[in-house]
């Protein structure tokens, strides 16, 4: 949209530039508003086709959520008697990586929450693994460094020490929320469904 916008804007310029200097005939401005009408025809014909492939690309992630997202969401459902501030799902792998330090390919069946504004801490993340050792262990590796690295603000300090690792079933989870433990218990009520 912005592009249009800017494409028009230019090309309305330069229209208005080439009128101004005068001493051309009403022919070649003729040309010139006929060349400038298919530049933004053409323009938003582009603009067009981009939106449409954009949805469609929506639609295919759409299609594509998390299974283990049918667990978290009864949770934001439930977000204000859980004290939940509000979730995304982290998706890209790179980022899982670096900041979580989980890798994807080791966990496939893995979710990654997390508040996306700094000024509220709050992480959700659930792996369902036959390796449940490993999964705490690296769960473990998440916790020490959301405590010594991530905390921004004193609150977070209380909310990072008090975060949780525990296990249900298939599933390992960790939690840092304002209240771990009542998140914990929906999340385990979930779990068990």
């Amino acid at each position: 949209m912005k592009k249009a916008f800017v494409i028009t804007t230019v090309l309305a310029i330069l229209v208005c530039s080439l009128t101004a200097c005068g001493g051309g005939t009403a022919e070649s401005s003729s040309s010139v508003a006929e060349g400038t009408t298919t530049a933004v025809t053409t323009t938003e014909e582009a603009l067009t086709a981009d939106t449409s492939s954009q949805e469609e690309t929506e639609s295919t992630a759409d299609a594509e959520e998390n299974p283990l997202m049918k667990y978290i969401t009864p949770l934001v459902q439930r977000s204000d008697e859980l004290e939940l501030s509000a979730l995304d799902e982290v998706t890209d792998p790179n980022m899982i990586l670096d900041y979580f330090k989980l890798d994807k390919n080791k966990y496939p069946d893995m979710i990654v929450m997390q508040c996306p504004m700094s000024a509220a801490m709050a992480e959700i993340i659930i792996i369902k693994t036959q390796d449940k050792e490993s999964a705490k262990s690296d769960l473990e590796i998440r916790r020490e460094k959301l405590i010594n690295t991530d905390v921004f603000y004193p609150d977070d300090e209380d909310i990072a020490k008090n975060s949780i690792i525990g296990e249900d079933g298939d599933f390992v989870y960790f939690i840092a929320t304002i209240d771990s433990k009542l998140v914990e218990e929906a999340l385990k009520a979930e779990l068990e469904k």
